[in-house]
C-alpha cells in the first residue's frame, strides 16, 4: 500500500495584486514543494473524497492539486494551517476568491475564482517552499 503520509505541510496562502497581474501563493514549511499541477477549469470544482460540489466565484477557476502535501503535521496530527479557507481578495483584478477543496489522502487542492479564464503561469521557490500562481489581469 502506498504512504499517504504528506511531505509539504501547508503554512499559508495569500493573494496580492501586481502591475499587470493577480498573485496567489501558496507556503509550506521545512522547504518542501509538493508535486503539483495548475490547470484552468469552468463549471463548479467539488471537493475532494465527497464530490460535493464547492461554490467558488468567477466564470471560471484554477484547480490546484498538491500531491504528498496536508494542512496538518503529519507526526502528531496537529492542524498547522489554520488560515481562512475561503479568501476574497480586496485588491485583486482578476480573482473572485480561494477556496480549499480538499485535503484528503495526502491530495490537498484548491480553486482559483477568475472573473474571466485568463492566461497564468506557475512558479516553485524555495527558502520558504512555496508555489506561486500569478494570473494575467490585462
Amino acid at each position: 500500500m502506498p504512504d499517504r503520509t504528506p511531505k509539504a505541510v501547508l503554512t499559508a496562502v495569500r493573494t496580492a495584486h501586481q502591475p499587470g497581474f493577480d498573485r496567489v501563493v501558496l507556503e509550506f514549511r521545512d522547504n518542501a514543494v509538493p508535486g503539483w499541477a495548475v490547470s484552468s477549469k469552468t463549471g463548479q470544482p467539488v471537493q475532494d473524497g465527497s464530490g460535493k460540489p464547492v461554490a467558488v466565484a468567477g466564470q471560471a477557476y484554477l484547480f490546484v492539486r498538491m500531491a504528498d502535501a496536508g494542512e496538518a503535521d503529519p507526526q502528531t496530527g496537529q492542524i498547522v494551517y489554520t488560515g481562512s479557507t475561503r479568501i476574497t481578495p480586496a485588491d485583486a483584478v482578476v480573482i473572485t476568491e480561494v477556496v480549499a477543496t480538499g485535503d484528503f489522502e495526502g491530495v490537498l487542492s484548491w480553486a482559483i475564482g477568475l472573473r474571466t479564464g485568463s492566461p497564468f503561469r506557475v512558479s516553485e521557490l524555495k527558502d520558504p517552499a512555496r508555489i506561486v500562481i500569478d494570473i494575467q489581469t490585462g
